[in-house]
């Protein structure tokens, strides 16, 4: 079964060789699970060249950075409010 699976990415184009991130690509809604229509229109999103793929990684990346910087910066305007 996991040779179908492997079958059936590599004939969209899609690299498995880094599983997590393709797990992390295909949980649109971050539930720790892939349901049926997030795995269709994920694969759909990412099919073809691998540069799909990256993009979408990327994606991911700067949506996690973006988090931690506002984090970062509420922190920062907090303690400082409270140097001041």
């Amino acid at each position: 079964e996991n040779e179908r699976m492997r079958a059936y990415f590599d004939s969209l184009g899609l690299d498995t060789s880094d599983i997590w991130t393709l797990f992390k690509l295909l949980d649109v809604d971050r539930g720790s699970i892939i349901e049926f229509d997030e795995f269709v229109s994920g694969c759909l999103r990412l099919k073809g060249y691998a540069k799909g793929v990256d993009i979408a990684k990327l994606s991911y990346e700067h949506r996690w950075m973006a988090k931690r910087l506002g984090k970062f910066m509420k922190r920062t305007d907090e303690d400082e409010a409270e140097l001041a």
